[in-house]
């Protein structure tokens, strides 16, 4: 955050990492590196709210689009006016080419068996226990 000395008025920067430079209502002190006087200033925090149609709301009529999300098989559809979202539907599924998290579960867990090296299973379920999945075979 670059201020402004009110000694030697020469820009320079306050440390904004610091979460207590936000602390509102508090005179803040500061060292100009430049005069090398102090001063002290206060922190003022503003919200901008920025209005905007969403007709679907009104209407019902949502535009959903699908989400880029990695694997894809965690997309979801997303409405690009008010930002609900929902699970693609069977036929958006088939349309777009696209499995179940459980086909994609099915497919790492037979990627990790295959590539065991003779583990007995190992590596596919330190995989699962990893992503946090409870998964049976």
């Amino acid at each position: 955050m670059e201020v402004d000395c009110p000694y030697c008025e020469k820009e320079l920067d306050i440390d904004s990492s610091e979460s207590s430079v936000y602390d509102e209502g508090v005179k803040h002190q500061h060292e100009c590196p430049h005069c090398e006087k102090s001063f002290v200033f206060e922190t003022y925090v503003s919200f901008h709210f920025e209005p905007a149609k969403a007709d679907c709301l009104n209407d019902g009529k949502h535009d959903y689009q699908m989400t880029a999300t990695t694997p894809i098989e965690y997309s979801e559809m997303e409405c690009k006016m008010c930002g609900s979202s929902r699970e693609l539907s069977d036929d958006e599924r088939t349309k777009f080419n696209i499995g179940t998290k459980e086909s994609y579960f099915e497919k790492m867990y037979q990627f990790y068996e295959k590539n065991d090296h003779g583990l007995n299973g190992k590596v596919a379920q330190t995989y699962l226990q990893r992503q946090n999945i409870c998964y049976t075979k």
